[in-house]
């Protein structure tokens, strides 16, 4: 079991870093799972992930890089940091 969830994990690392967030959380989130973020922002259910996660991809402009810089995966609790470097559109931006 332990090393079907290393590989799960591994895949869903993998996919952050190819920018594929959204689709990742949509793959391998449990309907239950709960998040926080480093602004103390709180998800109670997948589907409030999902679409948190949308309204943030929707205001990506270009991905210029992701770097995964640690993980770690305990029991069925996973934890994972990264940095983006993104271009955001702002507010008024006639291309958005």
């Amino acid at each position: 079991m332990e090393n079907n969830l290393q590989a799960i994990f591994a895949e869903k690392n993998a996919m952050v870093k190819q920018g594929q967030i959204v689709e990742a959380t949509a793959k391998f989130f449990a309907d239950s799972a709960t998040t926080s973020d480093h602004t103390g922002a709180k998800t109670k259910n997948k589907a409030e992930m999902l679409e948190k996660m949308r309204g943030f991809a929707g205001s990506i402009k270009a991905v210029n890089g992701i770097t995964l810089h640690n993980e770690a995966l305990n029991g069925n609790v996973s934890f994972a940091a990264a940095s983006l470097c993104l271009t955001l559109y702002c507010d008024g931006w006639p291309d958005k």
